[in-house]
């Protein structure tokens, strides 16, 4: 094992909100294919940092034409 600090996930916590990303073995443990979580987080990293773009182009907008905040 690394000295340094480690990340994981509880798989039965993850199957509630991502169940396309935890598998079952024949036994019933679970697991997280975190391949599919590490892609999941990119696209929603990606969508949150267009929101976020668009977001604060309406505040510049809003504060610059239509006076808000003034």
């Amino acid at each position: 094992l690394q000295k340094s600090k480690q990340l994981g996930f509880i798989a039965q916590e993850v199957e509630k909100v991502v169940p396309e990303v935890v598998n079952t073995d024949e036994k019933g443990y679970k697991g997280v294919e975190y391949s599919k979580l590490v892609a999941l987080s990119r696209a929603f990293l990606a969508a949150a940092a267009l929101r976020s773009t668009a977001g604060a182009a309406l505040v510049v907008f809003s504060t610059f034409f239509l006076g808000a905040g003034s």
